[in-house]
């Protein structure tokens, strides 16, 4: 990848999925980024925000851009929706290092802060009751997402998973 990438990467570092769960089963921290490489072929990110979004449409090339976890929406999409979002849209995902021949950004998840969705009942079962695809039909026309399906979880939490706004999640298996 281009000169920057993992930079950016650094400044949005999943502690959460890089140390506290690796730390809960025994194992030494992972995807820790070093002098602007990443030790591990695996770093993980959260809460990406409008101005990292913006470097990397930037830097990216533009293959890249049209790259897509699964059935999400594609990671040009996610950037150009974050970065236009004035801070409403975090994004989540991992860079795949130089250590693999798959070098790549991903992003996985987005949440927004939108306080209208909140209104939307979301269920756990997400049966008869639940506003979830009502929920992403506004998330997806409103930030013109390309998704070749529903995310696999919509939910309501925190912005820092466990403190900060209250937001919707939207995240691709």
């Amino acid at each position: 990848m281009r000169v920057g990438v993992w930079d950016v990467l650094d400044t949005c570092h999943d502690e959460m999925r890089s140390a506290t769960v690796p730390a809960a089963f025994g194992l030494k921290p992972r995807g820790i980024i070093e002098d602007g490489e990443p030790v591990d072929d695996y770093t993980p990110f959260h809460d990406l925000g409008p101005s990292q979004a913006r470097r990397l449409l930037e830097i990216l090339p533009a293959a890249q851009l049209e790259d897509r976890q699964n059935l999400s929406p594609t990671l040009g999409s996610l950037l150009r929706a974050c970065a236009r979002s004035q801070g409403r849209i975090r994004l989540s995902g991992y860079g795949i290092g130089p250590q693999r021949p798959d070098e790549r950004v991903t992003v996985e998840a987005l949440w927004v802060q939108d306080p209208d969705l909140l209104d939307l009942e979301l269920l756990e079962t997400h049966d008869d009751g639940c506003h979830c695809r009502e929920v992403w039909d506004l998330v997806r026309q409103r930030y013109d997402l390309d998704a070749q399906c529903v995310p696999d979880e919509i939910r309501v939490c925190r912005r820092r998973w466990t403190r900060g706004q209250t937001g919707t999640w939207l995240w691709w298996d």
